[in-house]
C-alpha cells in the first residue's frame, strides 16, 4: 500500500519557506472530481485559456479544498496538467508544421506572381480578363522602396532610431549590493508547481 505524505510551507519575515507534515485528514469521503472538471477546463478554455474570471478560480478553488481525498484529487488536478502540457506541446509541434506548410505555399505564390509580372511587362500588357479573373500590372502605391547599402554603425548619428531601454542587469546589481534606488523594486521569487 502507498502512503502519500503532504508538506505545507511556513513563510518566515524573511520570505523563506520551511516544510513541515499537513494535519489535513486523509479519510474524508472520496467523491469523482471528472464532471466537475471537464466542465471547468471547458470554461476556461472558452476563455481563451486563462482563469478570467472570479467564478472560475473559485470553482477550482473548491474541487481542491472541500471534502475528499486530498491526494487522489491532487494527483487528477496534476494528471489533467500534464495532459494539458502534452496536448499543447502536440498542438505547437502541428502549429509549426502547418506554418512551415503555409510558408512554402506563400513563397511558391510570390514566385509564381512574379514570373506573371515579368511576363506582363516583357510584352508591355496592362491587363489580361480571362474566364476567371482580371489580371493587371500597376505600380505599387506607398513610399518608394528604400534600401540601406551600408551597416548601421556606418550611417550618420541623426538618421540612427534609438530605443531607450533599462539595464535591468546593471539595475539588480545596485540593489542587490545595498545602493539605494527609487526608481525600481526587487521583488521576491514567487513559486511554480513541479509535477515529475
Amino acid at each position: 500500500m502507498t502512503t502519500t505524505r503532504i508538506f505545507l510551507f511556513d513563510l518566515d519575515q524573511h520570505g523563506g519557506a520551511t516544510a513541515r507534515p499537513s494535519p489535513l485528514p486523509m479519510n474524508h469521503t472520496l467523491y469523482d472530481l471528472s464532471d466537475e472538471l471537464a466542465q471547468l477546463i471547458e470554461q476556461i478554455q472558452e476563455c481563451g485559456g486563462e482563469m478570467m474570471t472570479p467564478e472560475i478560480e473559485a470553482a477550482f478553488d473548491r474541487l481542491l479544498e472541500d471534502g475528499g481525498e486530498v491526494a487522489q484529487k491532487v494527483d487528477r488536478y496534476a494528471g489533467l496538467i500534464q495532459e494539458m502540457k502534452a496536448r499543447a506541446e502536440i498542438r505547437s509541434a502541428e502549429s509549426k508544421r502547418l506554418a512551415r506548410r503555409a510558408t512554402i505555399d506563400q513563397n511558391t505564390a510570390n514566385a509564381l506572381e512574379s514570373r506573371l509580372e515579368q511576363f506582363f511587362l516583357r510584352h508591355n500588357f496592362k491587363k489580361i480578363e480571362t474566364p476567371r479573373f482580371q489580371v493587371r500590372v500597376q505600380r505599387n502605391g506607398g513610399l518608394a522602396p528604400l534600401e540601406i547599402l551600408v551597416p548601421v554603425t556606418d550611417l550618420p548619428e541623426d538618421v540612427i532610431r534609438l530605443r531607450p531601454e533599462p539595464n535591468k542587469d546593471l539595475i539588480r546589481q545596485r540593489i542587490v549590493a545595498g545602493e539605494e534606488v527609487d526608481y525600481a523594486v526587487l521583488h521576491e521569487r514567487g513559486y511554480s508547481v513541479r509535477i515529475t
